[in-house]
């Protein structure tokens, strides 16, 4: 009973979007969708999951939808460019429902076993990055960099490139740590309760004068999101935002689960300063000073809308076997 339970997955996005599971016997077909082509989005589905049938696998593909963004102080970044979720889960070692456990995993709440098997998160495979890296439009240069917190010689460089018209600057999500150290919750995602999907990110900010180094977050220091589908409490001044769990539906004879028209919002997380911006770091101070970081919980808030799509491990196989 426990694979079918998980058969169904979140969305993400991930960034967007992310992903659970619920057995596809629990979610409607849908008329007319035998589409074998859609067996191609588990393409990097990892391979070298550890194999075990009976407590199941699973592969996971989502993508981030319009009213995407994320704001951290001064900064807010609207995906304009979808972000892809690929990769894959399996069942790690049972542990006890402690009293943190039953406020995190759905399976440990009332009337659950004393012990789970959460499921763990696995990389997609060929190198492939588990989010799409996107680079999304971000404040220009001039409101991103307070230039009196600039160094004679990093304000040089600074008004070379602003007289060039190299002020744009983008904005890329990763996601900062292993990817087991992404988390999704099924039953939190469905039922509109407690934390669905936690996604530890790094922003990459980037611009000639920025430099390639240049982040908010680190893998050390992650922006730690805990995105739900229910509705946040945050710290003030920030309000509840709601979240929506969205519809779930089935196409290929009940293979593929899908979910759509979800909604996942966090606004009680905390963003550390940047890192890395400018030669040897010389425009970190600039830049926090422009954009208001670091921002302490109750001042951020990031909202991932989209779809999500899963399948069983073995059926996925079986579909590639035959040219899908």
């Amino acid at each position: 009973m426990r694979h079918v339970r998980m058969l169904g997955l979140c969305l993400v996005a991930a960034f967007a979007m992310s992903a659970v599971t619920a057995g596809s016997a629990l979610a409607h077909p849908k008329e007319g969708s035998n589409n074998p082509k859609e067996w191609t989005k588990f393409a990097n589905c990892p391979r070298s999951i550890p194999p075990n049938y009976e407590r199941g696998q699973g592969c996971i593909w989502g993508k981030s939808g319009v009213g995407t963004y994320f704001q951290a102080g001064n900064v807010t970044v609207n995906f304009t460019k979808s972000i892809i979720l690929q990769g894959g889960f399996y069942y790690g070692e049972r542990i006890p429902c402690t009293a943190e456990n039953k406020t995190r995993y759905w399976e440990c709440g009332p009337g659950g076993d004393e012990s789970i098997e959460p499921p763990i998160f696995a990389g997609p495979e060929y190198g492939n990055s588990t989010l799409s890296k996107a680079a999304q439009p971000a404040p220009s240069l001039t409101e991103m960099v307070e230039t009196k917190s600039l160094s004679p010689k990093e304000l040089a460089r600074y008004d070379k490139y602003v007289a060039a018209g190299k002020t744009k600057v983008t904005a890329t999500i990763e996601l900062a740590g292993p990817p087991s150290s992404f988390f999704v919750e099924q039953g939190n995602l469905l039922e509109g309760v407690g934390e669905a999907l936690g996604l530890p990110t790094q922003i990459k900010f980037s611009n000639p004068f920025l430099g390639n180094t240049c982040y908010d977050g680190s893998n050390y220091n992650p922006i730690q999101i805990s995105y739900t589908t229910g509705t946040t409490s945050p710290p003030p001044p920030n309000k509840p935002l709601e979240g929506k769990p969205g519809s779930l539906f089935s196409t290929n004879e009940g293979g593929i689960a899908h979910i759509i028209e979800g909604k996942l919002v966090d606004n009680s997380f905390a963003a550390p300063g940047v890192t890395g911006c400018g030669v040897g770091g010389g425009a970190d101070a600039a830049i926090d000073a422009a954009t208001g970081l670091p921002s302490a919980a109750g001042h951020n808030a990031t909202v991932l809308a989209g779809e999500l799509t899963q399948a069983g491990w073995e059926a996925v196989q079986e579909a590639q076997a035959n040219g899908h």
